[in-house]
């Protein structure tokens, strides 16, 4: 017997390193996108509404074939320009823009400067701020809102060894997991709460089987994860019909009919 649900805010965040193919995975939401990636031919990914916090985040889902739609937050100095631009951008947010992604590093530095916390109570007003655009989405029911978090290695260059054991502990599940290490917790906390899907992308370097020369740069290989390690945290409400992992080349849009079904 098929289950209809009722309308709601899908809530899908897609978390990795730099270059691991997040903007694409998350544009590639659209229905426009088919299975897999890149598209043998481009086309204006007309339903998908990027709320774009990074000048160069997007060349990536142009180079494989999609164009989404795009207001540019990156314009935004203080958190009350992006507040103002965000208000004026979902009050004209069209009915066929189905899948809204948000690039969370601007918004998240621009609520921590707007507080420049001291102490812990400073932390709990950065938190409520963070509840505060988390409802902003809350009413776009019917449609899917895909966050774009980027996370690092376990220990940079110059970090200390408390730092790195901070960090390690974080990825194995701790205070703050890998996919939050550049978010203050309670700005994505509501978010990761009520999220259907956490996906973490990575990507390896390998080389071009058919180069028997050895000049050819090397391949990017890139994979999907929906379940969690102690390097990529994931969640799944699909974990009946989502393996551990999944090609890298297979759209967002794939993974959701996957999940969803009709109910998409």
């Amino acid at each position: 017997m098929a289950i209809t649900l009722p309308k709601q805010v899908r809530r899908v965040i897609v978390s990795g390193f730099g270059g691991a193919g997040k903007s694409t995975l998350s544009v590639s939401a659209s229905a426009f996108a088919g299975d897999t990636l890149p598209l043998a031919k481009p086309v204006d990914a007309t339903d998908v509404h990027v709320f774009n916090g990074d000048a160069e985040g997007f060349y990536g889902p142009i180079d494989s074939g999609l164009t989404p739609n795009v207001t540019d937050f990156t314009q935004c100095d203080t958190w009350a320009d992006y507040q103002k631009l965000l208000k004026e951008t979902l009050k004209a947010l069209p009915a066929e823009h189905k899948y809204v992604v948000i690039d969370m590093a601007l918004p998240s530095r621009l609520i921590v400067d707007s507080v420049k916390p001291q102490s812990i109570a400073d932390w709990g007003k950065i938190g409520s701020i963070g509840l505060d655009f988390y409802k902003e989405f809350s009413k776009l029911s019917g449609r899917t809102v895909i966050l774009n978090c980027q996370v690092k290695p376990a220990q940079a260059a110059v970090e200390s060894d408390t730092a790195k054991a901070a960090s390690e502990a974080k990825a194995t599940g701790g205070e703050r997991s890998t996919f939050t290490l550049d978010l203050p917790k309670g700005i994505l906390s509501p978010w990761a709460e009520n999220a259907s899907l956490i996906l973490a992308r990575a990507v390896k370097k390998v080389k071009d089987p058919k180069d028997s020369t050895g000049k050819l740069p090397p391949m990017r290989v890139y994979t999907t994860y929906t379940s969690a390690s102690k390097r990529l945290e994931t969640k799944s409400r699909f974990v009946s019909k989502l393996p551990a992992e999944l090609d890298g080349s297979m759209t967002l849009n794939r993974i959701l009919r996957t999940c969803y079904g009709e109910n998409l």
